[in-house]
């Protein structure tokens, strides 16, 4: 009877307490879709329009065009503002509960704090933390290499308003390209001069001179143009003239105008020397991360950062800030734990006073943006060399994660 009584009695507290972890789940869920939406709105309003303001004033930017790179950027938005979501959905189901004196009626029914704690951490802080870390190695790299690919697309395009003047590069087997002006949108070639060495006997290379011509696919078309051949003495061997000759660029123009952005496809890196490669690569990726948008090499996944950093040590540059970015990538879903550990302690013991409930939102408040202000710092630090990569990138997570236990202890020793 006494072993009966007993699974009974823990029958019924598994149910009472499966009950009550669903009610407080369900009180989460809300607040925390809520939250997201409040991030994407605010990131992505914020970053994206500050970031291009200036074209979209100065150079009339297509509404299409903003809103494809916006919802591109959707994804990196959501893996930023995932912490600050939870924050949401933590402190508004809390205070919800404790305005309602649902937290004192738990506590009445021996529902220890600590029990809420794990929950938070193991049923939505394992979840939300895995689902972060899915999308920052699969979805963002993808979308905001594309959102880098069309903005850098438009940005060399006719509507821009943009051409490009006096442009060399090197095409086929000896042939460079001087091009007075260039019309990237339309493929317009003005004022085009062409050496050619042919096959290096000659001691001056032929030259063709057009004064309009076309770029389609890998051909250039030049129109009503002439071509020259010189003598060792440096006077005209042949002067002939043409209505339209069709020269092999090699490759589209794209590849030579920022689409997908590869230096060495672009005609001014050799691609047989991989130090110049290298390094050209590594000038565009730190030029890129001086944009807000495409920072911390969210466009690139975790392997392909540690190729990148493995030929760029081999070719000599410093690759400290590229380190960092990519530990740091891999501590961004980790911060939704941490602030769970941060705010649910917190809540609850705020909860424990009306008086304080006022309180533990400006104490939480002021942890979290220490949090983001001390990762900002750390990232700086782990950039110019003073920390190690791996200590830049996880030193805020470990630090606030014992401040949360320690946070917990206080709150709810009673």
């Amino acid at each position: 009877m006494r072993n009966l009584k007993a699974i009974e009695q823990h029958t019924v507290g598994f149910i009472f307490h499966y009950r009550l972890y669903k009610y407080l789940l369900m009180e989460f869920v809300p607040y925390f879709i809520g939250g997201i939406l409040v991030v994407l709105v605010f990131m992505g309003g914020n970053a994206v329009l500050f970031n291009m303001m200036e074209h979209i004033i100065s150079k009339q930017v297509p509404p299409e065009v903003y809103l494809k790179v916006l919802l591109l950027q959707m994804p990196t938005f959501l893996v930023m503002g995932l912490p600050m979501a939870v924050m949401f959905g933590v402190l508004l189901s809390f205070g919800r509960l404790s305005q309602d004196n649902e937290l004192d009626a738990m506590r009445t029914s021996r529902v220890v704090a600590w029990r809420m704690l794990l929950f938070m951490a193991l049923v939505v802080g394992v979840p939300v933390y895995l689902l972060d870390a899915h999308l920052i190695q699969k979805t963002v790299p993808a979308s905001a290499a594309k959102s880098l690919d069309l903005w850098k697309r438009y940005l060399v395009s006719d509507v821009a308003g943009r051409p490009a003047s006096n442009v060399f590069f090197q095409g086929k087997e000896g042939t460079y390209f001087f091009i007075g002006r260039f019309h990237p949108g339309s493929g317009v070639l003005e004022n085009v001069i062409v050496y050619s060495t042919g096959d290096g006997t000659e001691p001056y290379p032929r030259m063709m001179v057009a004064p309009r011509g076309q770029w389609r696919d890998s051909f250039a078309y030049l129109n009503d143009g002439r071509i020259y051949d010189v003598k060792e003495d440096g006077l005209l061997r042949f002067d002939s003239t043409f209505s339209s000759l069709k020269i092999d660029v090699e490759r589209e123009i794209q590849e030579y105008f920022g689409s997908p952005g590869d230096p060495m496809r672009s005609g001014v890196v050799d691609p047989n020397d991989p130090g110049k490669i290298a390094r050209a690569r590594w000038q565009q990726s730190r030029s890129l991360e001086t944009d807000m948008i495409f920072n911390l090499s969210m466009d690139k996944s975790v392997d392909r950062l540690k190729q990148d950093i493995k030929m760029y040590k081999a070719s000599g540059v410093d690759t400290r800030a590229l380190e960092t970015n990519m530990h740091f990538k891999q501590t961004i879903p980790f911060s939704c734990i941490v602030v769970i550990l941060l705010a649910t302690p917190i809540s609850i013991g705020g909860a424990r006073a009306r008086s304080g409930i006022m309180k533990s939102i400006l104490l939480i408040l002021v942890f979290l943006s220490g949090y983001y202000i001390s990762t900002i710092i750390t990232v700086a630090l782990g950039h110019s060399g003073v920390l190690a990569p791996q200590a830049a990138a996880w030193a805020q997570n470990a630090a606030f994660s014992a401040m949360g236990l320690l946070l917990a202890v206080f709150y709810m020793r009673k």
